[in-house]
């Protein structure tokens, strides 16, 4: 997924996403001609990892 794929994915702005990512609280994805991707399976598990972000947000 893009960043944008992705920052839509979690519910969240591309701003919060690279906050977290330079935080480290997210993880950073694989790049691909200089672009950062995503597997949707990584930002599942992450999302599962962290369930009190979601619930609150639910």
């Amino acid at each position: 997924m893009t960043k944008n794929e992705t920052a839509s994915y979690v519910r969240r702005s591309i701003r919060t996403l690279e906050r977290w990512i330079a935080q480290g609280y997210f993880p950073r994805g694989h790049y691909i001609k200089g672009r950062p991707r995503w597997k949707t399976i990584e930002v599942d598990k992450w999302m599962t990892d962290h369930p009190a972000i979601f619930s609150a947000s639910a």
